[in-house]
């Protein structure tokens, strides 16, 4: 199934389909490399500056991050990191149909193994869908119950009598879908004024996406492959992806970002029942690495809250787990183990050659070929040495 249409733009199945995330899909559909797409990584900044509550969310890290790839170059970390994504898991990522993609029976998005440090992509489908997510009216009602939580917490919070028990009665449904709430009255995805102020961003956020799918589907009833989407990083990314099971033991989501988990427990409410998709898109094999990673990632995938995601904070600012077994056995899996880092760099360095021909020599593209070059070596390397 082809999820980008002809000609490219917004459908009714990949509605959020604009700005920079229309260039990389244009790219995506014209089979670009690796490092063209290297070359669209300036535009995320615009896209992050312009979100709503910019100043809010504090993303100067990854405006630095972002900022230091000046063209098509390949600086350092950045562009390696980049170069190690499976390609058909970065389209993923961009487009957010991660969970789609994880879903299919044939042809399932390329995720790295998980048994070490890097970065995962969490996504949400619903059950017997075949990973797609809702329809414009279903995205409806989770955006009317999502205030009605707020509402309560509100409620809560400033009253007494019949209202305050009607709404902690409705908290109490909603907080113990999956696992149990550890304070009873009390909202447990909503715990400070600070948390409902990001749920309103969130709400606004589901909004955007509403209104994107009714311009593109006036009959209300195509369900979108879009989902929104969370990064993060763990030393192993497997044993991190279990806290995310949507199980019913007392501690299930206490681990786990309360927007994702809050949106889990009313798509539940409304009679729907949520899958979880957790890919791991980056596995690091360098100290240092693990937030740049996390910060490119989160950008790549527009994921923070203010935009169609759930991260509320920067990504990139949790200590770096250590790995359990030595970072040369990670290296050796991304250089040696594994083919996506290897395939990305050499047709990227095609893809040079090809634009060489056209022009004379130019000494930033020499630049970019010895600098790729010295990236595929080192992975050769691995493969003979191990």
């Amino acid at each position: 199934m082809d999820k980008l249409s002809t000609p490219v733009g917004p459908s009714a199945q990949v509605p959020l389909l604009e700005g920079t995330r229309l260039e990389f899909a244009k790219a995506f559909k014209a089979q670009a490399s690796s490092w063209a797409l290297l070359s669209l990584l300036p535009g995320l900044i615009r896209e992050l500056r312009n979100v709503p509550y910019f100043r809010d969310i504090k993303l100067e890290g990854t405006t630095r991050l972002l900022s230091s790839v000046g063209g098509p170059t390949v600086p350092g970390d950045v562009g390696d990191i980049f170069m190690s994504i499976p390609s058909d898991a970065l389209e993923s990522l961009v487009l957010g149909t991660m969970a789609f993609d994880n879903n299919r029976p044939q042809n399932r998005v390329a995720g790295l193994n998980g048994d070490g440090p890097g970065i995962y992509v969490l996504g949400i489908s619903i059950i017997n869908r075949a990973g797609e997510f809702l329809d414009a009216d279903e995205l409806k009602v989770l955006i009317t119950n999502m205030k009605r939580y707020l509402r309560a917490y509100d409620t809560v919070q400033g009253a007494n009598g019949d209202s305050a028990q009607a709404a902690t009665d409705f908290l109490a449904k909603i907080d113990n879908t999956y696992g149990k709430s550890s304070t009873p009255g009390v909202a447990r995805f909503v715990t400070s004024d600070g948390n409902a102020k990001a749920t309103r961003f969130l709400i606004a956020s589901l909004q955007r996406r509403y209104d994107a799918l009714c311009a593109v589907d006036p009959s209300r009833t195509v369900r979108t492959l879009q989902s929104p989407l969370y990064v993060g990083c763990g030393k192993s990314v497997r044993a991190r992806a279990i806290e995310y099971e949507l199980a019913h033991y007392k501690s299930s989501l206490d681990k786990v970002n309360k927007f994702f988990g809050l949106t889990a427990c009313l798509l539940h409410y409304q009679g729907l029942h949520p899958k979880v998709h957790i890919v791991t898109v980056v596995r690091t094999w360098t100290e240092g690495q693990v937030a740049k990673a996390e910060m490119l990632v989160a950008a790549l995938a527009g994921s923070y809250i203010t935009q169609d995601g759930f991260n509320l904070r920067e990504t990139g600012g949790n200590t770096e787990p250590a790995p359990a077994a030595s970072w040369s056995t990670h290296e050796q899996y991304v250089f040696a183990d594994v083919q996506y880092l290897e395939y990305n760099v050499m047709r990227s360095i095609e893809d040079i050659d090809r634009l060489q021909k056209l022009r004379e020599c130019d000494t930033a593209l020499n630049r970019v070929v010895t600098n790729l070059s010295d990236l595929h070596s080192e992975r050769v390397q691995w493969r003979y040495v191990t």
